[in-house]
């Protein structure tokens, strides 16, 4: 009997065993638009049971983030890459070939794969008759396949795929629905999209269950997405819920939210809402409630779907060991009033006409949209929505699920850092397979995601500490408790999130280098993901160097004229003399032309000021005046101000006016009555403009394509010559063709430049070499050189010295060269020179 006792508990260990290493089903569930509070859980007033189920025997994260937008999104998931580095380089283009997909590493690995819903990761084109295309998108013609056939899930990865190919549909009667390769061209009249994602999950679940190998499925829901389409009994569950309108309901939320522990008064401060519109003054509040019901009949429906798969896996013996996954793919969306076309039908397939944002919305013969207050509403505690950068666009809810491998996280909250490009390595850990070197015949890249697993086990806080966001020209970085932001075509802004995670208080006037070293490492990471070229090695040459030491006189080797338009005076500079202007009608000009084009060519601008205007701060005008501006060429007929002052209230700061915008450094950064010294770093292939102030890193500026032009120079006015004319002094003016560095900047400040003759040991690896052409020569100083080398920049050395400290360069053309010494010792030392 004891033989007996011990058998069966060997074999209950064993069994024990087994089932620990079973790997697990895993199943991600993707919904789309979703606002990040819409869930019970999370503080929503929509019904949710059956999420918060598994929230309440799961985890669920507060700071997990998106890619802002559909595809970016749904592509970072399936890959662990950002959008770029996967080929998602904006809206409706297909997913990289060589971009390994969960479903094609995992059928690889043992696993069945399906998928259910929206896949939204093909290239899809509009017919180029717009007539055409509006019938094929109501099913009346036949221009299928809706993208390359090989782009489809069928073909990355998935056995089975019961979807749709393009973003967006009507619930009732979907285009581009598809099983597998093959178009569904009937749908029943009964017909609706999130019953059908639920059902098809069901289905497939019966069918891997017939082996023991685990399965991996993708449940890619199109709701909560536009149109607002909903079922009649849905609706009526919150036809009086939002009368009260977005103020009510974000505060509501907000409380909720507090109450919950998913956020802190002190830490989440809650800001108005982003659209700036009042529900006092709205006019169609009925309107409004209305399209806001029908969104969240839409959670509640895919809520219940997902309550009939949970009880599915129940029945089947699966819950416990299948990892659940339930997020969105951004905030709610902001977006109202299109009209139809792409991928929006005008007409239903018996040619009824659908009413564009109706007063009844829900039903297949309308088509709304809930816009941008309720979405900011519905994105509580966050700013923003949909597309942007911002919290609101890019913050998730995420909720993980799983018994078997989560024992004593329950109804717990995570609030570590982690993004959906970590979802792919997690699942890769859980089915115990590696990313692989090649998929598809070609060679892949490792991803940028971790697994999640160790923050689920909080054996890590984070994740990631740092995070990359690009759509559309809104961007972001996330580094540790630093964020910095901006709307496209904006001003990077700075948030520390560790209080103020709804970044409602703006500090980069405050801390410009921070703004400045994380937007490095956001051009760095841009480049890397081919967001960006890498900027091309652009030797610095100098165009020209005016000190104005009592003279207008080109110091550089070019000697370009200045000419004058009316008097001038000199007076004290900061090094020597400077240029005197009175600020009415005077200035200087080089009319050479072709000197630098700044739509190709990066340069940099160099220049000590001192301004006297007696401008009034919080006059509420605009006050402007030019330090350097590039002139209307003859042959483009444009101009460009390369550098000028703005101020405006208690805003004074420098300006560039490259492309479509101004581009401030850092607010006060420009003050009246004392010397600065400010150099502009313009880079057309970057689209940035650096600042640096008296030496130190100001601020980096993201700006729309640099503009043609080849004109001539202006000192001390507009380009036109007529206005915002310099009043003050202006002092060793210098404009270089290239990029300066952090050092060149500091000697050019210093006006060790041009005029440093020597080298010391100590500076050879610190300072480019700049000898006076006056001299000829280049002598080394504190070391006993065995011989000295002079090399161009294609390697070949063009002179030498032995047993010497000194090299003459009276016969080498102007140009930039590596030097190189070798002391006694055999020590070697090397520099940049420039021989002007």
């Amino acid at each position: 009997m004891k033989r007996l006792r011990l058998l069966f508990l060997f074999i209950f260990i064993l069994s024990t065993i087994s089932k620990a290493q079973e790997k697990p089903n895993i199943m991600i569930i993707m919904v789309d638009d979703m606002g990040f509070s819409d869930l019970g859980c999370y503080g929503g007033e929509i019904q949710t049971p059956n999420i918060d189920q598994l929230a309440s025997e799961g985890v669920k994260f507060t700071q997990m983030y998106n890619c802002a937008r559909c595809c970016p999104t749904r592509a970072s998931l399936m890959t662990g890459h950002y959008p770029q580095a996967a080929g998602i380089d904006g809206m409706g283009v297909s997913l990289n070939k060589n971009a390994a997909t969960i479903a094609e590493i995992l059928k690889d690995n043992g696993y069945h794969t399906g998928m259910t819903g929206k896949w939204h990761l093909s290239e899809t084109k509009a017919l180029s008759n717009s007539e055409e295309h509006l019938k094929w998108l109501a099913h009346q013609v036949d221009y299928s396949p809706f993208a390359p056939v090989d782009t489809y899930p069928y073909n990355r990865g998935f056995e089975e795929h019961w979807g749709t190919i393009w973003g967006v549909v009507n619930y009732f009667d979907p285009f581009s629905l598809v099983h597998n390769e093959t178009p569904i061209e009937e749908v029943p009249e009964d017909f609706y999209m999130t019953d059908f994602v639920t059902d098809k999950t069901l289905d497939l679940i019966d069918q891997f269950k017939v082996d023991d190998k685990p399965f991996f499925m993708y449940v890619a829901h199109t709701a909560p997405h536009w149109p607002l389409h909903a079922l009649p009994e849905d609706i009526a569950k919150y036809a009086n819920t939002y009368t009260d309108g977005w103020e009510v309901l974000r505060e509501n939320r907000y409380q909720r939210m507090v109450e919950l522990g998913i956020i802190e008064e002190e830490t989440y401060p809650l800001p108005e809402n982003s659209s700036g519109r009042s529900w006092a003054d709205c006019t169609e509040k009925a309107y409004e409630s209305a399209c806001m019901a029908v969104h969240a009949a839409m959670v509640d429906h895919i809520d219940q779907g997902i309550g009939e798969i949970i009880q599915k896996l129940k029945d089947e013996g699966m819950y416990n060991n299948t990892i659940i996954l339930v997020l969105s793919d951004n905030g709610a969306s902001y977006e109202r009033g299109y009209p139809p076309g792409f991928d929006r039908p005008g007409f239903t397939r018996d040619g009824t006409t659908i009413e564009y944002n109706s007063q009844n919305p829900g039903a297949e013969t309308t088509w709304n949209y809930i816009g941008n207050a309720w979405a900011s509403a519905v994105n509580t505690p966050f700013r923003y929505w949909k597309k942007e950068s911002y919290a609101g666009g890019t913050s998730t809810p995420l909720i993980v699920h799983w018994p078997d491998g989560l024992a004593g996280k329950a109804n717990t909250i995570n609030k570590g850092v982690a993004h959906v490009i970590d979802i792919l390595p997690t699942c890769l850990e859980l089915a115990g397979a590696s990313y692989p070197e090649t998929i598809n015949g070609e060679q892949t890249n490792k991803p940028a995601g971790k697994s999640l697993l160790p923050q689920l086990n909080t054996t890590v806080t984070n994740t990631n500490d740092t995070v990359y966001w690009e759509h559309e020209g809104g961007r972001a970085i996330r580094v540790k408790d630093w964020k910095l932001v901006a709307l496209a075509n904006n001003a990077w802004e700075l948030y520390d999130l560790s209080n103020d995670a709804t970044e409602t208080n703006n500090l980069a006037a405050q801390n410009p280098q921070k703004v400045f070293e994380l937007a490095e490492l956001w051009d760095e990471w841009a480049v890397s993901v081919g967001l960006r070229n890498a900027p091309t090695d652009v030797p610095v040459e100098m165009i020209f160097h005016y000190p104005f030491d009592g003279n207008i006189d080109d110091e550089s080797t070019n000697n370009y004229i200045l000419q004058s338009t009316n008097a001038y005076d000199f007076a004290t500079g900061y090094h020597g003399q400077s240029l005197l202007l009175n600020g009415t009608n005077q200035y200087l000009d080089l009319n050479t032309e072709n000197l630098v084009n700044p739509q190709n060519t990066p340069f940099t601008v160099c220049s000590w000021v001192y301004n006297s205007s007696d401008y009034i701060p919080n006059s509420g005008e605009f006050y402007e005046e030019v330090i350097l501006a590039q002139k209307n060429g003859s042959s483009d007929g444009n101009g460009r101000i390369f550098c000028y002052t703005r101020s405006f209230t208690d805003n004074a700061s420098f300006n560039n006016f490259m492309g479509a915008n101004p581009n401030l450094s850092s607010s006060g950064s420009f003050e009246r009555n004392k010397w600065i010294h400010v150099a502009a770093i313009c880079d057309p292939q970057s689209q940035t403009v650096k600042y640096y102030i008296n030496g130190e890193k100001n601020t980096i500026c993201y700006t729309p394509a640099f503009e043609n032009c080849t004109g001539g120079f202006r000192i001390g006015a507009h380009k036109t010559g007529d206005k915002n004319f310099w009043n003050g002094n202006i002092d060793e003016l210098y404009l270089f063709r290239g990029r300066l560095s952090e050092d060149e900047i500091n000697s050019v400040m210093e006006n060790t430049w041009s005029t440093s003759t020597d080298i010391n040991d100590q500076s050879l690896d610190s300072f480019t070499v700049y000898p006076n052409p006056a001299k000829k020569k280049i002598n080394i100083n504190g070391l006993n050189c065995e011989k000295i080398e002079l090399y161009d920049i294609s390697g070949t050395m063009v002179t030498k010295a032995e047993h010497t400290n000194t090299l003459n360069i009276q016969n080498i053309p102007s140009g930039h060269y590596i030097l190189k010494i070798v002391d006694e010792g055999k020590k070697v030392y090397s520099s940049k020179v420039v021989v002007q």
